[in-house]
């Protein structure tokens, strides 16, 4: 049960990160601040945030223009240091 409450809980924050930046990507474009091809590019990055948020148990690393960020590594290196901590 608490599994379907965390997919869900998931879900509307996906939902609601892309529709606040559909609505200030469209605001942008319709005030002439941004053109059509920036606009494809907001909704772009917006849903690959959304992605990455909701796959993110999942996905252990990503490259971007060749520098590749291993998030597995990362979560492993920040639970030693909480460890440390409290230990």
């Amino acid at each position: 049960m608490d599994d379907k409450k965390e997919n869900f809980r998931k879900f509307i924050i996906s939902l609601i990160v892309y529709v606040c930046v559909l609505i200030l990507s469209l605001l942008l474009l319709m005030t002439k601040f941004i053109d059509g091809a920036s606009f494809v590019a907001a909704n772009a990055i917006g849903v690959f945030c959304v992605f990455l948020y909701k796959l993110s148990p999942k996905v252990s690393e990503f490259s971007i223009a060749g520098n590749s960020v291993k998030l597995k590594q990362t979560l492993d290196e920040s639970l030693e240091i909480k460890a440390q901590r409290t230990g």
